[in-house]
């Protein structure tokens, strides 16, 4: 795990690219005007003015956004991340990639931010080197595990909010819907490792 004291960038200069939007622009147009509303819920599915056209981005598991899309929804609603710029390539270990991450993870992070009002700063993503078991469904590479900056903020929100399942060393907490986790949080040394179901 890289040290989770690297300096932050911004964002804007964390992603470049020259290429156009792909073809779910008009959907992640309205998840970023939603999450710029504050009305992101964590797992509601993506309205669309037009269900069946190609641009639609479906509410189905394994959406996955680029490291653009993504980038756009979290800087506007406040999400940070330590990278040394252009992290679209996930086969740069130093650099914290959303390239392909769950879009369900990015509405998870979104209604972190606003609902904590804490600082929330991506110190890994989906690049390589972050997966002990890179097999794993719910992994950094698969797009439904990052790892946040840990802060007295956001442990606080989580103790308040989350069962606490086990832990010693590092501590785990699960918020559960319908009797299934749909987010965990395992507190690690100066990070929080989150994963996304």
């Amino acid at each position: 795990m890289r040290n989770a004291t690297e300096q932050l960038t911004p964002a804007t200069e964390a992603t470049p690219s020259s290429k156009p939007a792909r073809r779910r622009t008009g959907a992640v147009a309205a998840l970023l005007a939603t999450a710029l509303a504050g009305g992101l819920m964590a797992f509601a599915p993506v309205a669309s003015a037009t269900p069946a056209a190609a641009d639609s981005v479906s509410a189905r598991p394994g959406d996955r956004l680029s490291d653009r899309e993504a980038d756009r929804i979290l800087d506007r609603a406040g999400v940070r991340r330590v990278s040394p710029g252009d992290c679209r390539n996930v086969n740069r270990s130093r650099c914290t990639s959303y390239q392909g991450i769950q879009e369900d993870t990015v509405r998870g992070l979104v209604k972190l931010k606003r609902d904590s009002r804490c600082q929330v700063v991506v110190v890994n993503g989906t690049e390589v080197g972050n997966d002990r078991d890179r097999r794993s469904r719910y992994s950094h590479a698969n797009g439904h595990k990052v790892d946040l900056r840990e802060n007295r903020c956001l442990v606080n929100h989580i103790r308040r909010t989350a069962d606490r399942v086990r832990g010693t060393h590092d501590v785990v907490y699960r918020d559960n819907e319908r009797g299934r986790p749909y987010v965990q949080y395992e507190l690690e040394r100066r990070v929080l490792d989150v994963t996304y179901f």
